[in-house]
This record gives C-alpha cells, structure tokens and sequence, in this order.
C-alpha cells in the first residue's frame, strides 16, 4: 500500500516536472519567433507603403503630364463658348452731339391759328451701340478650319443723355404753351434721325469688322489657332 502510494507521488512529481520543462520551452522559444515575426511585420508595412506611394506617383505624373501635352480639344463648342465671353468687345459704340428744332402751331381746319405758335432749338448727346446678335452666330470646327458665319451687325440700343439736354431759341406761346411732352416726343423723334445718319456714315460696317477682328483676337489666344494650325473662315 504504502509503495503504491509512494509509487503515485513520484508520477505525479515527475508530470509536474514535464509540464514545468514545456513551459520554460513555450516561453523562451516565442522571444526570437515573435522578433521575427515583428521584424516581418514592419517589413511588410513599409513595402505596402512604398508601392502606395510609387503607384501615386506614376499617377499624378501621368494627369498633369497628359494635361501639358494634350490641353483642351478644339471643337465648335469650344469656340461658340470663346466667342460668347467677348459680346461686348464686339459692339461698336457712337458717340455723339446734335441739335434739332422743334416748332408746332395750332390748327383750324387747316389754317393756323395765331398766337399759338411755339418753337426751340434742342442740342442733346447719346450714344449708339451697334454689333451682332451673339446668338445668333454658328461655328463649325471642320479639320483644319473653324468657319464663323456672323449675321450682319445692327443697332443694339441708343441711349439719350438726358442731363445734355440744352434748350435754346425757345419760342413760347400762352395759348399753346410748351410742354415736357413736347421735349420728350422730339427727343424720341431724333433718336431716329441720327440712326439714319449713323447708319449712312458706314455705322453698321464698322461694326462687322470690329466685331471679325474681336473674334479673331479671343480665339488667338490659344496657341494651336496662333502658331497656324488652324484657318478661321468668316462666312
């Protein structure tokens, strides 16, 4: 009894001393495997980060080589769009001073009646804007050649200044007395007197060429159409 007794003691010291021998084994040989292993780890990071940073590279160098070398296609809606920035560098703008005399007299059945005769002399300044309807302008971009067919220019507005208003010789009658309607229906009455004289003075042409010679001068600024590569056709 007592030997197997003793007999259990002594295999359960000696499990005891075979667990005690695998742990001291399971704790020091994880030291140079976990090194190892951490060693790995950072490696790896760093070649991951490295290939990022080459890919993004290549990439960036790649979109901004691209946009140096090619730079905007040139095709009619690029142009239609160049040409609608410059509306107002191609309006033609007359300026100018005239006088018109004004005279009414009441009337009875065709005769004049006395005393009601009024006149004056009306010295005023405006300014006329002539140039082409942007709308209605149409470009077609065929190979070489951008052909521009502009309408011809007209009369845009016409502005009275009514502070250069100037009235001289001014005849007034107490029976037909003068009126600010009166100056304000003349002043309209001028505006198309010196239309017609603007547009007889070569107004309107001038205008076609200012507003060719803007056109021309926007679309130069790209430097495929400067250096010749592209003819401009006006139609």
């Amino acid at each position: 009894m007592d030997d197997k007794k003793l007999t259990e003691e002594e295999k359960v010291l000696k499990d005891e001393s075979t667990v005690g021998d695998n742990k001291e084994r399971s704790n020091s040989s994880p030291k140079w495997l976990n090194a190892f292993k951490s060693l790995n780890l950072f490696s790896l990071t760093a070649l991951v980060i490295g290939v990022l940073v080459l890919l993004l590279g290549i990439g960036v160098y790649a979109i901004t080589s691209g946009d140096e070398e090619e730079g905007p296609t040139i095709d009619s809606n690029l142009i239609q769009h160049q040409i609608e920035t410059v509306s107002e560098l191609t309006t033609t703008k007359y300026h100018y001073t005239n006088a018109g005399a004004f005279e009414n007299q009441n009337t009875f059945y065709g005769w004049n009646v006395p005393f009601t005769k009024k006149n004056f002399i009306l010295t005023y300044s405006g300014i006329i804007h002539a140039g082409i309807d942007m709308e209605a302008v149409n470009v077609d971009v065929r190979d070489a050649e951008i052909y521009i067919d502009i309408p011809d220019s007209q009369i845009l507005s016409h502005e009275l200044d009514e502070v250069s208003f100037k009235v001289l010789d001014e005849e007034n009658s107490i029976f037909n007395p003068i009126k600010v309607e009166d100056y304000q229906a003349f002043a309209i009455e001028q505006e198309k007197v010196v239309e017609e004289q603007a547009t007889a003075n070569g107004l309107l042409e001038e205008a076609n060429k200012q507003a060719q010679q803007a056109i021309m001068t926007v679309l130069k600024i790209n430097p495929e159409i400067e250096d010749g590569n592209y003819t401009i056709v006006f139609q």
